[in-house]
């Protein structure tokens, strides 16, 4: 009688074992797939909020370096004309 309990006990044992080896792994298979989820929302909310190239604005030039370019440029087209006069 003591060896059909034995063996009905690690049936249910063996039983236990293998349901919670399903539950474990069915937990992990959910949260690998909520995380793709949500890495895959992050990188397209990433690239939503992005700005794009024609709007983006380079790195910031000094306003007044541009006009002493143009002036150093008149000076030297008027150093020229007052050569040939």
């Amino acid at each position: 009688m003591t060896g059909e309990l034995e063996a009905q006990a690690y049936s249910v044992l063996a039983t236990l074992a293998a349901l919670l080896l399903l539950f474990v792994t069915g937990g992990v298979i959910y949260l690998t797939a909520v995380e793709w989820r949500d890495k895959r929302k992050r990188t397209q909310e990433a690239l939503d909020t992005r700005t794009p190239v024609r709007k983006r604005r380079g790195p910031k030039q000094d306003p007044n370096k541009d006009q002493k370019k143009d002036s150093k440029k008149g000076q030297k087209k008027d150093k020229k004309k007052g050569q040939k006069k």
